[in-house]
């Protein structure tokens, strides 16, 4: 449940970011777009070196670290 929830927190943190908070303040947007775009890049290098079923698995391992890293 917990690795779900971590899931959900991340892509709801990305749809405000780079959905909303253009639209709320208009003074982001430049930042934001190229926010947007560096992780676009930093993903097409990635998978131009590593492939993306590497890269997936590399995403799937920091979603569960992420998620159960800091228990106690």
């Amino acid at each position: 449940m917990k690795l779900i929830s971590t899931f959900l927190g991340i892509l709801f943190g990305f749809m405000l970011l780079f959905q909303y908070v253009p639209t709320w303040f208009p003074q982001t947007t430049e930042s934001v777009h190229m926010m947007k775009e560096g992780l676009q890049m930093g993903f097409d290098w990635c998978v131009a070196h590593w492939g993306r079923t590497t890269f997936g698995l590399i995403l799937i391992g920091a979603l569960f670290w992420i998620a159960y890293g800091q228990t106690k």
